[in-house]
Parts: C-alpha cells; structure tokens; sequence
C-alpha cells in the first residue's frame, strides 16, 4: 500500500509598509479641490454636489495622498449610489473643544443596510 500523500501550498502575505508624508496645511482648499472634480459628474447626473461649514483658516496635519483616496471614495460612492435629483453634502463641525474636526459626506442615496455597518 502506497503511502498518502499531501500537497500543502504555501501562501504568501505581502505587506507593503509606507512612511505617510504628513504636511500642515490649509484643509479647506485642498477638500474644495477634490470636490471640484467631482461637479460635472454630479451636474451629469442630476445631483446637488454642496460643501458648507468649512472656514478657510483650518489648518491641519495630514497626508495629502491618504486624504484624496479617502474623499474620492466617499464622493464617487456618494454620486454612484444617489439617485438623479439627489443631494451630497460634505461639511465640518469642530468638536466643542476646537481639539478634533469632524468631516461628514452625507447623501440622500440608498445607504447601507444595518447589518453591513
């Protein structure tokens, strides 16, 4: 009788490691930016595209490269799921201590279910 034998595969994990290129910036024209390139698809498909609260004298530390992937994904998430007539909001509060400030991209679209939050 022949012995069994067994096939294992190795699988490989590869983990990229980054340095973040962390700038103190004016936050309120670098988010008006990437909102802007977003207008004529919203004006395409019908949709409100606002952005309110912001003051112009926000300066923050952040990585610039981090921050665009992030609002690209929210907005084109945002416009991809709002339906034509719709409305997307992106707007700031500060905490009440002025410590932390809190950037919402809120829609009328279809949301996500409870469940998957």
């Amino acid at each position: 009788m022949e012995p069994k034998t067994s096939h294992m595969y190795d699988s490989q994990i590869y983990v990229v490691f980054f340095t973040p290129i962390i700038h103190s910036r004016s936050l309120f024209f670098y988010i008006y930016n990437i909102i802007i390139t977003f207008e004529p698809l919203a004006y395409r498909q019908k949709i409100k595209l606002t952005f309110t609260g912001f003051e112009s004298d926000i300066i923050i530390w952040y990585d610039a490269n981090i921050l665009v992937k992030a609002f690209n994904n929210l907005i084109s998430n945002a416009i991809k799921y709002t339906k034509s007539g719709g409305t997307i909001e992106v707007s700031t509060t500060r905490s009440n201590n002025n410590e932390f400030l809190y950037i919402n991209v809120s829609d009328d679209g279809i949301g996500i279910e409870k469940e998957n939050t």
